[in-house]
């Protein structure tokens, strides 16, 4: 097997012994392996209620009312694909190099591995060991991840972002998501990232904004604790910042407490 292969080994013999299409045998997982560790992999697997593929813009990404995610020529007919996602991931010889959604005009590449219908379970647990091992596609890997249907996958994002072995925009990422779709025992963890005296400053402003982006009951109380005693000036005024683009009607009378003073 070349260099590096190994890390997708659990991840892909996992997904190819779930598609839809014939199951292969464990002798020939360690062969298809060996073939695409410099090629591409496709599958298909179920998504979350709400997250569209569609076929406009280069790329965005909407969480308000469920996952969109676009790719294609802009100007584009407005068709989407909903409750599934179809996949590639290009490998190299240094592993993972890529993972890309198709949209709903889109077919695998021209000599992809295509595994066919793959478990939703299998397929984040798959991305989520690529967000572990490729820092250079760890943020859509953890996407990929994330939209697979009827998956908890808040622990896995939870201890990304709290490793720092991982990388900063690993860890970015992870907290991100925590912000869109941890339960909301997550909060009290988001709240002890963020005020954490040994972390750079970029993970702080980023779990003071997945903070931000918790159900209000949560997150307005986290970041009023924040504003008012976080060791770090800038954390401070992150959190004021936040706090700000909450219509909340209580957060002007916070602000006005801060500026009356003691």
């Amino acid at each position: 097997m070349r260099p590096h292969a190994s890390r997708w080994v659990a991840g892909v013999a996992a997904l190819v012994t779930l598609a839809a299409a014939p199951v292969m045998g464990a002798g020939q997982i360690a062969d298809a392996l060996e073939v695409t560790a410099d090629g591409v992999v496709a599958f298909s697997y179920a998504t979350r209620p709400g997250t569209r593929f569609c076929g406009q813009a280069e790329r965005s990404l909407s969480v308000s009312g469920g996952i969109r995610m676009e790719r294609g020529q802009a100007g584009g007919a407005d068709r989407c694909r909903e409750g599934s996602a179809l996949v590639e991931v290009t490998l190299g010889a240094e592993g993972v190099t890529d993972v890309r959604f198709l949209g709903p005009d889109e077919r695998p590449s021209v000599g992809a591995r295509d595994l066919g219908r793959v478990s939703a379970a299998e397929s984040a647990e798959a991305f989520l060991q690529v967000a572990r091992a490729d820092a250079a596609v760890s943020a859509d890997a953890i996407v990929a991840a994330v939209v697979a249907d009827s998956v908890v996958i808040w622990p896995d994002l939870l201890d990304l972002a709290r490793h720092r072995a991982h990388p900063d925009e690993t860890r970015r990422s992870a907290l991100f998501w925590l912000g869109q779709e941890a339960a909301s025992a997550v909060t009290a963890a988001l709240l002890e990232t963020a005020d954490d005296d040994e972390e750079g400053r970029q993970i702080r402003e980023a779990a003071v904004f997945a903070l931000s982006q918790r159900p209000a009951g949560e997150s307005l109380p986290a970041l009023r604790a924040l504003a008012q005693e976080a060791e770090h000036a800038d954390t401070r005024r992150s959190a004021l910042f936040w706090l700000a683009q909450s219509d909340d009607p209580a957060v002007p009378d916070f602000f006005a407490d801060i500026l009356a003073g003691p």
